[in-house]
């Protein structure tokens, strides 16, 4: 896998570090694997955690083919409504995460509501296909690190939900998220 990151320059770095924040919000949704206050069985826990990919690999794809389709309603200003979007999946995320714990909303853990969950996550990956068509940035190591990225951060999820490692996704997710950040600013740096 380091042969397509050799090549690779400061902006595909931070669009790598944004497809990693992005694609940690799995972390949270697999971790729910491991809950004992799931009511889910493990035959729909594999169907869901399968949708998940199926459906976030074809939202990356859904949100570039849709920005290609239409090149000239954007003409003069794709950098910055691509630069637009990043910032606002990277405040939403950055919200989502540390908000106090006391206003968090308690989810009932029914497989209906987990499916919601990870559709409304992969609405991320839409813009973030949008994005990255916008910048002209569609190399083929983006199509291939994605999915890797997806069942890596599920995995993760499940292994660490089933060990009961809450701590340790936390920390994780906080990592990822500052990595996404880190990705938007350099990107807001390089494209101003």
């Amino acid at each position: 896998m380091t042969f397509l990151l050799l090549k690779c320059g400061i902006i595909q770095y931070a669009i790598l570090f944004i497809a990693i924040g992005i694609t940690a919000d799995n972390l949270m949704i697999a971790k729910l694997t491991g809950k004992t206050v799931s009511i889910i069985s493990r035959a729909n826990w594999i169907l869901i955690l399968l949708l998940l990919f199926i459906t976030q690999n074809q939202m990356l794809l859904w949100g570039r083919w849709i920005t290609s389709w239409a090149p000239s309603l954007t003409t003069n200003q794709k950098d910055w409504l691509a630069l637009g979007l990043l910032i606002s999946i990277g405040a939403k995320m950055y919200k989502d995460h540390f908000q106090n714990k006391k206003d968090a909303t308690t989810i009932n853990y029914t497989a209906n509501n987990i499916l919601l969950l990870a559709f409304s996550s992969a609405i991320y990956l839409f813009v973030f296909g949008m994005a990255i068509q916008w910048l002209d940035r569609t190399e083929d190591n983006i199509n291939i690190l994605f999915p890797v990225f997806i069942l890596l951060f599920l995995g993760i999820g499940v292994w660490l939900g089933k060990t009961h490692h809450h701590k340790l996704i936390y920390t994780l997710r906080t990592l990822c998220t500052c990595l996404m950040m880190v990705g938007v600013v350099v990107l807001l740096f390089k494209l101003i």
